[in-house]
């Protein structure tokens, strides 16, 4: 299954119903979409049904469901939004860069998204992905691994070319990230502790990796 729904609505008009544009739609996924957002982020994704999304989208309930067959559709077709923006940041931050001094450009570009976002990132870790149909989960439909390349390759460049230690770069990236969302997750949810500057923490977690 793909990660971002189909740009129509996945069921059939009626006969002698009229076919909607092609911007009808958008408004309308649109509009689905943003009333999900607020409905997620204010009463978690839990709480909240199909029918509460449509009548805060103004759609009816049938119609909701010829735009994403499941609630857990709208929520992946959030994150995919927002791993886009993240991940194009994060590629952007290293494009100057090589080696050690990229991977902290762009570790330092992707705390510092979460930071900036921090309603996107309670929408993405605190919320669970579920198979309900047998479909892949949201890190296979949208292929993460892959979409993280740029960083795996600046770790292999600098082993490489000296600057960053020996070991599985695959190892380095996961604990890299898993450093990274633990820095953002500290800094949003636990934010009443004196923390040290989320970019100081960063710089000394990328220095683990320096030869």
């Amino acid at each position: 299954m793909d990660a971002t729904p189909p740009d129509r609505p996945t069921t059939r008009r009626t006969r002698g119903r009229p076919t909607l544009s092609d911007q009808v739609v958008a408004q309308t996924r649109a509009r689905i979409v943003d009333a999900a957002k607020a409905l997620f982020r204010d009463a978690g994704f839990g709480a909240v049904s199909m029918r509460r999304i449509a009548a805060d989208a103004g759609v009816g309930t049938a119609t909701i469901y010829e735009y994403f067959p499941s609630k857990i559709d709208i929520l992946r077709h959030i994150w995919a939004d927002i791993f886009e923006l993240l991940l194009s940041r994060v590629q952007a931050a290293g494009e100057k860069e090589r080696g050690h001094a990229a991977v902290c450009a762009m570790a330092s570009a992707y705390t510092g998204y979460w930071l900036e976002n921090p309603d996107h990132f309670r929408m993405v870790f605190l919320n669970e992905d579920r198979s309900e149909r047998g479909e892949a989960l949201f890190v296979e439909s949208f292929n993460i691994t892959h979409r993280l390349q740029p960083l795996l390759t600046a770790l292999e460049e600098g082993q490489a070319n000296g600057e960053i230690v020996e070991g599985d770069p695959v190892l380095f990236l996961q604990v890299l990230i898993g450093g990274l969302n633990g820095i953002a997750l500290n800094g949003i949810t636990i934010s009443e502790l004196a923390w040290t500057e989320p970019q100081e923490l960063v710089k000394l977690l990328t220095s683990l990796f320096r030869r």
